[in-house]
């Protein structure tokens, strides 16, 4: 994977690769505690700007896009989690949203769940 390319999509990856970290200067370098399937798919985000998410990825996908700032990769695993919503699942995801910081899917779940409250 090309620095430069992971750089320009995530400001993440750009502070670890123009600073005096020593990943700026690693030839290789080891990201911990990801699935190496997601770390393909924003690999694979980085270089085509295209993302596909599906109801088994998602929210591994949307959790490592919040760690590593891939706004535009939260932001599809969003409007696929809001599409999706229904009653037996709304409560688990805004929960799940709370808990990583993703500030406008927990608003969306709580707009679903205060709307669809007798469901």
């Amino acid at each position: 994977v090309h620095k430069l390319v992971l750089a320009a999509c995530s400001p993440y990856f750009k502070a670890m690769f123009t600073s005096n970290f020593k990943e700026c200067h690693a030839s290789e370098v080891t990201l911990r505690d990801v699935c190496p399937q997601v770390i393909s798919r924003l690999i694979d985000y980085a270089y085509t700007s295209r993302i596909t998410v599906g109801e088994k990825c998602v929210l591994h996908v949307l959790l490592t896009a919040m760690r590593y700032q891939m706004e535009e990769v939260a932001k599809a695993c969003c409007d696929f989690l809001t599409k999706n919503l229904e009653p037996s699942n709304v409560i688990g995801i805004s929960r799940f949203a709370e808990e990583i910081g993703c500030t406008e899917l927990h608003l969306r779940t709580r707009e679903y769940i205060n709307t669809h409250f007798n469901e």
